[in-house]
């Protein structure tokens, strides 16, 4: 019986330290997957950072670079220059906004050149008017007194118009 205990409790002490360094070496095995999955998770996120980075560089240029030629149309328009025009094919807000510009522009041009022709025309109207208000001026008696040679009475008038032009003339008559 003794034999037999100490085969039974032999092999249990092998069994037992084979069983240790079985499970050593799936520990070790465990440590190496963990870490292979946690460098592989790393390289995924990585490439997704460096995904969404590009993307958000190649948007914000795609969605500025109209809004600068924006930008730069409207300081050539404040300059002066009316003939310029706006070339944006966005095919969104921003393209509908560019068309309103050039049109916004048209209009400034002609607006500007209506306004140089009324103007013209108000410049020959007041030129004619101060023509008129000096005629009308030489109508009227310019001597005073009068009559110079009459003490019995003095006679003085002015005449100031509404506007560039009066309609009433007078002159002094001895009857």
């Amino acid at each position: 019986v003794s034999r037999d205990a100490a085969t039974i409790t032999e092999t249990v002490a092998r069994l037992q330290e084979t069983m240790v360094e079985l499970n050593g070496n799936n520990l070790l095995g465990l440590v190496g997957i963990t870490g292979l999955i946690i460098l592989v998770l790393a390289a995924i996120f990585g490439v997704t950072l460096l995904s969404v980075t590009i993307s958000s560089k190649r948007f914000a240029v795609r969605f500025t670079r109209p809004l600068l030629k924006l930008k730069e149309g409207a300081e050539i328009i404040s300059s002066g220059n009316l003939d310029y025009s706006l070339e944006i094919g966005t095919g969104d807000e921003v393209e509908l906004l560019g068309k309103a510009f050039n049109k916004m522009a048209v209009g400034l041009k002609e607006y500007i050149a209506n306004l140089a022709s009324v103007m013209s025309e108000k410049e020959r109207i007041g030129a004619e008017l101060s023509v008129a208000t000096q005629i009308q001026a030489d109508m009227l008696p310019q001597i005073f007194p009068a009559f110079p040679d009459k003490e019995e009475f003095d006679i003085y008038a002015s005449m100031t118009p509404a506007k560039e032009v009066g309609g009433d003339f007078y002159d002094f008559f001895l009857v």
